[in-house]
């Protein structure tokens, strides 16, 4: 039978693992019965000891299983997961290199690849549920194959077995292969999307991404995330909700204020009800306008110990700027970031202010700023350059009748 994406199969799958997990509670409550009668098998004694291993390691599917999206299904059942159930028989978790092996030829999806801890761990527990019930079983295979998912290095896993990945990687801008796993599972979840969307197989979309990625010619186009979100609108949209959020509780406060003022020939409420009305359409506009929008992660890059030129990194130090007398001890401070970040293309910016006067210009303010520079061309000498210094000039703070930065 032809694989299809339904919705169903994941939550069968929730409901039986919780299922599951209601039988091994139900055996290890005879299993403590039949321990304290003097009963020592290795099957009781596997069951007593190792229970609460089992019940948090299904606990957390269940709550891992609640986000999960649709999945390929065959014959009415998730593709992936009858799949782990006849590699792990008998409760008994592959090596690595075996695993690899067995997935490599399934063509398996992003979303599949991806879940594969979490679906071997519920193959583990349904294996154990199936143990417990046997007159015979033992959970001693599942409890120590559930310790072995732990050693499993995931990423080569699917380094070996994602057609995706393996085109990714091919990244004409060379950026994809350096990028931290997260961010590399983010692209791939995005190409899954994009799949989904235009109706054709992962790998197909992919390819086409790297194809287009090929063709372009210098900058950032050649790489291949450029085309992940090609048309904008997910940023757009963020934008426009979050304007609407910036606009609304203003202007609802101010409106409805007002109003109140009119109405009650009463001008004096405005003062008064503008402010509250603000705190009080605030959070839910906010929450309204927020909901439904998953958090952008920035993209992190994964660097071997020195940051390359084209990812040059400014570490901006904000502080007061210090008097002349202790600016050495401000360069001090700065010259341990710098130890401690110093491989490769970064600078480090002190981002001072002055601090708070009745004048907007203080008689100090020029000896404090040239210490201070002094300082830094010290640092520029020693390291050869790398370090900056900005001053903001102080502005008038109505609410405290001061100048400050």
């Amino acid at each position: 039978m032809q694989s299809g994406i339904k919705g169903a199969g994941v939550s069968r799958l929730r409901s039986g693992l919780k299922d599951d997990l209601k039988v091994i509670r139900a055996a290890y409550r005879r299993a403590q019965r039949l321990r304290d009668s003097g009963d020592v098998s290795p099957r009781v004694e596997w069951l007593t000891d190792h229970f609460h291993r089992l019940e948090s390691e299904g606990r957390n599917a269940v709550c891992d299983w609640e986000n999960v999206p649709p999945l390929p299904e065959e014959s009415g059942q998730i593709r992936i997961f009858a799949l782990c159930r006849r590699l792990c028989r008998e409760g008994k978790l592959p090596a690595q290199e075996e695993l690899c092996r067995a997935l490599s030829a399934d063509h398996l999806s992003v979303w599949e690849t991806q879940l594969l801890p979490l679906v071997l761990r519920t193959a583990l527990i349904r294996q154990a549920r199936e143990s417990v019930q046997s007159e015979a079983g033992t959970v001693e295979n599942t409890v120590q194959s559930l310790l072995a998912l732990e050693e499993i290095d995931f990423e080569q896993v699917t380094q070996a077995v994602s057609e995706t990945q393996r085109i990714l990687l091919l990244d004409p801008a060379g950026i994809y292969p350096i990028m931290d796993p997260d961010t590399q599972a983010h692209y791939r979840e995005r190409v899954a999307e994009l799949a989904l969307e235009r109706g054709i197989p992962e790998a197909k979309t992919a390819a086409e991404l790297l194809r287009r990625a090929r063709d372009a010619g210098e900058g950032e186009e050649r790489h291949i995330g450029f085309y992940l979100w090609p048309d904008g609108k997910p940023d757009r949209r963020r934008r426009l909700r979050g304007l609407l959020a910036l606009i609304l509780p203003p202007v609802l406060s101010l409106a409805t204020a007002l109003l109140s003022a009119v109405l009650s020939g009463r001008w004096y409420l405005f003062v008064f009800l503008f402010p509250l009305l603000w705190e009080i359409f605030l959070h839910p506009i906010q929450a309204l306008f927020s909901y439904g929008i998953r958090p952008q992660p920035l993209p992190r890059m994964k660097f071997d110990g020195s940051v390359p030129e084209y990812a040059r990194t400014l570490i901006v130090v904000s502080a007061l700027l210090p008097d002349a007398a202790h600016a050495s001890e401000m360069a001090a401070h700065l010259e341990d970031v710098y130890r401690a970040n110093r491989q490769g293309a970064l600078e480090i910016l002190l981002l001072a202010d002055y601090k708070e006067a009745a004048e907007p210009v203080c008689p100090s303010d020029e000896a404090d700023y040239s210490a201070m520079q002094r300082e830094i061309d010290r640092l520029n000498d020693q390291y050869s350059g790398g370090f900056l210094l900005a001053v903001r000039d102080r502005t008038y703070s109505g609410a405290q009748e001061l100048f400050g930065g």
